[in-house]
């Protein structure tokens, strides 16, 4: 039976944050996750924390390569991909172990293709993004994609609990149903050294 979802992360040099990372995805309540690791070429020791976990754990797939690029890197984690739906973490990040099933709910709930959670930021010292579960506002589906994402105001969270929109238009707080990235295969542009989830998007 194929998992209900499918986690993608890019993996370069991310030893400092990779072990929480792994564990706040496979920490999930939605325990029906395939968790693909791509290491993209690392030269610290991120490609040996993949192979543990992948020996721990039936749930993990690892993919070693050489460094192309993070566009190229999650364009292979979803060629593997067998999910029903598709998500991204980045690997200096973690989420809330709520975050998947909630926002899976949500998806069921209104019919629609994605789903997009909030994100809670800080100064870099002790994490980048905290990724939260979906707002009901946050929730897409049809035509209305291309209009409400690129860009999009998304509900953040500071450290403080100060609430603010911020424009943001990536990746690693949506989650995808497979058929809006599979059917016509348009994945990353792997000639785009920023802005690559914004073309993503876009093409959605």
């Amino acid at each position: 039976m194929n998992p209900k979802l499918s986690v993608i992360v890019p993996i370069y040099n991310a030893e400092k944050y990779l072990r929480q990372c792994i564990d706040s995805i496979l920490s999930q309540e939605l325990t029906e996750i395939e968790l693909i690791l791509i290491n993209d070429g690392s030269i610290d020791s991120s490609g040996a924390i993949c192979d543990e976990y992948a020996r721990r754990d039936s749930r993990v797939k690892v993919v070693h390569g050489i460094n192309e690029g993070v566009s190229k890197a999650r364009n292979k984690g979803m060629e593997m991909a067998l999910g029903e739906y598709i998500g991204f973490v980045d690997a200096d990040d973690w989420i809330e172990a709520n975050m998947y099933s909630e926002m899976l709910n949500m998806i069921k709930h209104y019919q629609a293709d994605m789903g997009i959670c909030g994100f809670i930021r800080d100064d870099g010292t002790i994490m980048r993004n905290r990724l939260l579960a979906v707002d009901t506002q946050m929730v897409y589906f049809g035509d209305t994609i291309k209009e409400q994402l690129l860009p999009t105001y998304i509900s953040t969270i500071d450290l403080q609990g100060n609430r603010q929109a911020v424009k943001e238009s990536s990746v690693w707080k949506c989650v995808f149903h497979k058929d809006l990235i599979k059917a016509n295969q348009n994945f990353f542009n792997p000639r785009l050294k920023n802005r690559e989830d914004v073309v993503f998007l876009f093409k959605r």
